[in-house]
């Protein structure tokens, strides 16, 4: 039996590890501002039953491809399907260890950097119960204003990322990691048509995401009256039109801040628009060579794509063996 015709389940905390067949797996990863990837693992209940995990609701799930590497998270799910004796087991990406835990303390920040705060936020609610996170990978970023009290966990550190506009996530070996763009540069690494790009391909292009004039306000009541900062991409207007929206920050109140903030929000609102779903074939185990995050070049010529690739979500079915990477293109290395 090859290894990934197995998988792993561990009791909470990891004791215990259990390595079982499985019928098939859907195994996704993703990439962002704590996004989750999930898992779909079907087993014999039997099989089950004989390891005494007929309910691992809570316990951790590992499932290691080789060249897509390993996938760990937490069980959510089970469903026993009586007339197949089968049973679905269905987990979420380690980000799911830092569900249902509130922040341990009153957090005042004024022009502090987002990382250090989430790192904190993890460290202090840790003393109520670990959340077994083994380290922290925190990169600078952005210097943010906030006050938190009593939220949940993962409520604090997204609307941090998204103050800073960065990437977080939880690794498979249970590393927390905290930077404004979480990858590689790999643009060395080529997916190209005609050569590692399946037939189950598309480009897309569309203009409803893009913004280029966009006006950002607090939410805070006292402050709410203060006119909005606006911004504007004017190359871009001029390109396209105007196309104008707004943003409101819960927690921003100085226009030092505001405007910072509003100019990290336009950019990304203008490389939207440019997207692709791409079948990767595993030529010369080329899933090995980069990850969800990471940026590689695109290189269609049929539809006039010759641009940096930067997927933030990667699919794997054991049913048909096929890899799919959904991201954002751009000519500009972002």
């Amino acid at each position: 039996m090859t290894a990934i015709q197995q998988a792993t389940i561990t009791e909470f905390g990891g004791d215990s590890p259990k390595r079982m067949p499985l019928n098939g797996i859907v195994r996704s990863e993703r990439i962002g501002k704590g996004d989750r990837g999930e898992a779909s693992c079907e087993f014999e209940t039997k099989t089950l039953r004989y390891y005494n995990l007929l309910d691992p609701r809570g316990y951790w799930l590992y499932h290691d491809h080789g060249d897509l590497g390993l996938w760990g998270g937490v069980i959510q799910q089970v469903r026993h399907d009586l007339s197949t004796g089968t049973t679905e087991v269905a987990a979420q990406t380690f980000e799911s260890l830092l569900d249902a835990k509130r922040t341990a303390k009153t957090y005042e920040v004024a022009d502090g950097d987002a990382g250090g705060i989430a790192q904190k936020v993890i460290a202090d609610s840790a003393k109520d119960g670990s959340a077994f996170i083994v380290g922290f990978r925190v990169a600078p970023t952005g210097l943010v204003d906030i006050n938190l009290r009593s939220e949940q966990v993962v409520d604090a550190i997204n609307q941090l990322s998204t103050l800073a506009d960065a990437d977080w996530r939880v690794t498979p070996q249970r590393y927390f990691e905290f930077a404004p763009r979480i990858g590689t540069n790999r643009s060395t690494v080529v997916l190209q048509s005609g050569a590692n790009i399946g037939a189950g391909s598309e480009i897309i292009l569309d203009l409803s995401p893009i913004v280029n004039d966009l006006a950002a306000m607090t939410a805070v009541s006292e402050y709410t009256r203060r006119t909005a900062v606006v911004v504007k991409d004017d190359p871009s207007i001029e390109q396209i039109g105007q196309r104008q929206g707004s943003i409101v920050y819960p927690y921003l109140v100085k226009e030092s801040a505001l405007r910072p903030a509003a100019k990290k929000e336009l950019q990304r609102l203008g490389r939207l628009g440019r997207a692709a779903t791409i079948e990767v074939l595993n030529v010369n185990h080329i899933w090995s060579s980069f990850s969800v995050g990471d940026t590689v070049r695109l290189l269609i010529p049929s539809c006039n794509v010759d641009a940096y690739f930067r997927p933030t979500v990667r699919t794997w079915s054991s049913d048909d063996d096929k890899v799919f990477v959904t991201g954002e293109f751009s000519t500009v290395l972002t």
